[in-house]
């Protein structure tokens, strides 16, 4: 269990830096753009194509470091009235069928990102962007969340066989 939970916080460090990393980059090609056309008089022409695709990026491989640390917003309308052990039971449950909804998602993702690549679909730019590359920014994100999820049901288990109501 120790060296899933010590995968799965290596897996987001990467993914939290990786999704600053994509942030720096948006900002600083808006800087580069905007220095471009208020100097220069010109343009660098792929500023909003390359702004979606390293917005979507930071937010897909922000989701598991997000979750893992409890900043992302939990619906607990339920597990604040039950006892402890009972409220474990019910978030494993809820993780569970998060983790099958995901991975649906995952599923579709990968299949997308396999056509754009099989198909060799670029973007209609200036400069034709593969697609199947945001796409994989997507489903990196994606598998990550599936990952703090089965993390998050490992503590909860391991919570109740320990008969700790109080753990992660």
């Amino acid at each position: 269990m120790r060296i899933f939970s010590n995968v799965v916080g290596t897996v987001c460090r990467l993914c939290t830096f990786s999704a600053a990393t994509a942030i720096f980059s948006l900002a600083t090609l808006i800087v580069v753009e905007i220095i471009a056309r208020g100097v220069f008089n010109n343009s660098l022409l792929i500023v909003e194509e390359v702004a979606g695709y390293l917005v979507s990026a930071s937010i897909f491989w922000a989701l598991a470091p997000t979750f893992r640390n409890g900043a992302m917003i939990k619906l607990t309308i339920l597990t604040d009235h039950i006892k402890s052990e009972h409220s474990k039971v019910i978030e494993i449950l809820m993780s569970l069928l998060a983790i099958t909804l995901i991975s649906f998602w995952a599923k579709y993702v990968l299949r997308s990102m396999i056509t754009f690549y099989d198909r060799e679909t670029t973007s209609n730019g200036v400069i034709p962007f593969h697609l199947w590359i945001p796409e994989l920014f997507s489903l990196i994100g994606i598998i990550a969340l599936i990952l703090v999820l089965a993390e998050k049901i490992f503590e909860n288990l391991k919570n109740i066989k320990n008969g700790d109501g109080h753990g992660a």
